[in-house]
């Protein structure tokens, strides 16, 4: 029985450890193509790995920023808000203009 907790207790970690792994590579991959300038690129990239975390403001506003860059302003609006509901002004001051 114990061999058998030991085992799914293994695999779970292995599995979260995959998704933190996962997230990471999507961020890279997010933050080179907005350094390039590719703002599709970066929304892509920062919207699949806010699929990992949701309420990760930080990630929220570089959603934000890709999709204002890319001009897609609505959904650039829709993002900046959540952010701004979620941390009030905060760091992110200029997310409600």
């Amino acid at each position: 029985m114990k061999k058998y907790i030991s085992c799914i207790i293994f695999i779970a970690f292995g599995i979260c450890s995959g998704y933190t792994e996962t997230q990471k590579a999507y961020i890279e991959a997010a933050e080179e193509a907005y350094a390039n300038k590719n703002y599709y690129g970066a929304l892509t990239w920062f919207t699949e790995a806010l699929d990992f975390k949701r309420d990760d403001p930080s990630l929220i506003y570089k959603v934000a920023e890709s999709a204002r860059q890319f001009e897609a302003y609505d959904l650039a609006a829709v993002h900046y808000s959540m952010v701004v509901d979620s941390l009030g002004d905060g760091p992110y001051h200029d997310a409600s203009y």
